[in-house]
């Protein structure tokens, strides 16, 4: 099989998609690290839900990147296939998750009343520093964009494992 063999092209095709998928699953990871790096310096409560999608963003960096290398060492065998398959699955629905859990930045992040992980407030205020002064922390306006990138970049990521799993249908 020859670089201008079909298997080359999707393999490089699957490259694609796996990263796109580790580019959205580490700027999930660094914003959410964020927010708790400021959360916790500042001595604001902590959402569990903040530390369920840090968690997730996490290991689906793990999984693509073990994936990537996967794919560029183990591609072509058939016994990792349905693995890889049910892998993807479980973290489109972890993805799912992500985006329910930043849903709120989706009604705009301009004017009336914003709900971040920071709580509830105007765009241009600032977010209420806790007991402790710790980092400096954003804007509401801010975070709230800051959700919204998070809640289109899961939306992307989660595409991507059915994408994958087209191609690995194509190739079969």
């Amino acid at each position: 099989m020859g670089p201008s063999s079909g298997v080359a092209g999707l393999k490089r095709l699957q490259t694609v998609f796996r990263s796109i998928q580790l580019t959205g699953c580490l700027t999930i990871l660094a914003i959410f690290s964020y927010y708790l790096a400021t959360l916790s310096s500042n001595g604001l409560q902590i959402r569990t839900g903040v530390y369920v999608v840090e968690g997730f963003a996490a290991i689906g960096a793990l999984y693509t990147t073990h994936s990537l290398l996967l794919l560029f060492f183990r591609a072509g065998y058939v016994a990792l296939s349905p693995i890889s398959l049910a892998l993807d699955a479980c973290f489109a629905i972890i993805f799912i998750y992500v985006a329910v859990e930043n849903r709120a930045a989706s009604g705009g992040c301009v004017s009336g009343t914003i709900y971040t992980v920071y709580g509830a407030g105007e765009a241009g205020w600032d977010v209420p520093q806790g007991p402790k002064r710790g980092l400096q922390t954003p804007t509401f306006g801010l975070a709230c964009r800051l959700m919204m990138v998070c809640l289109i970049v899961s939306c992307l990521v989660m595409y991507a494992p059915s994408l994958l799993a087209v191609i690995r249908k194509m190739r079969y």
